[in-house]
């Protein structure tokens, strides 16, 4: 049994319309979080350095270039962690009309619950020092 389906390719272009204009949310989302931890990150930096016990002949001095690469790429990757949760609810909203209530609540506590554990592992591995 075949079934063809009904979409125009008008009902394509919305489709990739609404997949456009949430991408385009949570991208300017993950910019405006990356622009908060730009302000915040020196002191992240320092207080996670300074959690660790080591001697001075265990330190190792970066070159400027490296320094400023892990300064941008832990901005990233905390803008990123920090944007996810919007992410989630962009994604609830963009496949909510085309689910069934069971799958509906599958993905709803799906991403809930990933939400949940991501944040978690953040928050023990790198905000909490190490003692």
């Amino acid at each position: 049994m075949d079934v063809t389906p009904s979409d125009s390719m008008d009902d394509i272009s919305t489709h990739l319309n609404d997949v456009f204009i949430f991408i385009k949310k949570w991208f300017i989302a993950f910019l405006f979080a990356s622009i908060i931890v730009t302000i915040f990150i020196d002191q992240i930096i320092s207080t996670w350095i300074s959690s660790f016990e080591f001697d001075i002949s265990e330190l190792t001095v970066y070159s400027p270039e490296r320094w400023l690469r892990m300064r941008w790429g832990t901005v990233m990757l905390a803008g990123l962690i920090m944007s996810i949760p919007y992410a989630s609810f962009l994604i609830i909203k963009f496949v909510d009309p085309a689910l069934y209530d069971f799958e509906r609540k599958l993905i709803l506590n799906l991403i809930g619950f990933s939400t949940l554990c991501l944040s978690t592992i953040f928050s023990c591995i790198v905000l909490i020092p190490k003692s």
